[in-house]
């Protein structure tokens, strides 16, 4: 013989049970999907803009003589696919393919005008400088699309190099 009993919660109460037991697994989800799409090497890389040599004096016009120097201050290699640099004017460059630069110092020169690319200096294929002469500005964005580093600077008469100071 089976034996009735009262039920334990009212079906008002059950179906209450219910909504917050898939409430709860939503939110353990959400929080999985949070951690696994955000992991902890997610961090900004270590790459900075160490220098730029602009104004080319009108005895070397040479294109190649204008560049900006990266420099990787980790202490591993960076991948810098999908990375931008670009000036005060808007003209952009990006890092196509793999295009590492090694850590503890590793550095790499951008360029401006065409040339070979290699290990260590790639070219922004243009026909033009890429810094003003006067002032500008150069800005390293990561592959997703945040400022990593601004370099801003003004000729000042001394000699048109300018090493960027990074602030920690």
């Amino acid at each position: 013989m089976v034996e009735l009993r009262e039920p334990l919660t009212s079906p008002a109460e059950a179906k209450m049970r219910k909504v917050i037991g898939t409430l709860m697994a939503m939110v353990v989800g959400l929080v999985g999907v949070v951690a696994i799409s955000a992991p902890a090497s997610a961090r900004a890389p270590d790459v900075r803009i160490n220098s730029i040599k602009f104004g080319v004096f009108a005895a070397d016009q040479s294109l190649g003589r204008e560049w900006i120097e990266l420099i990787n201050r980790g202490p591993e290699a960076v991948n810098l696919r999908g990375f931008t640099v670009q000036n005060g004017s808007g003209a952009n460059y990006g890092f196509n393919g793999d295009v590492m630069i090694a850590g503890q110092g590793g550095r790499l020169w951008l360029h401006a005008g065409t040339g070979v690319d290699t290990d260590v200096s790639r070219y922004w294929q243009n026909g033009n400088f890429v810094w003003d002469d006067a002032a500008d500005q150069a800005t390293l964005r990561s592959r997703q699309g945040f400022v990593t580093h601004t370099c801003t600077y003004a000729d000042m008469g001394d000699g048109r190099f300018k090493r960027c100071p990074v602030i920690t």
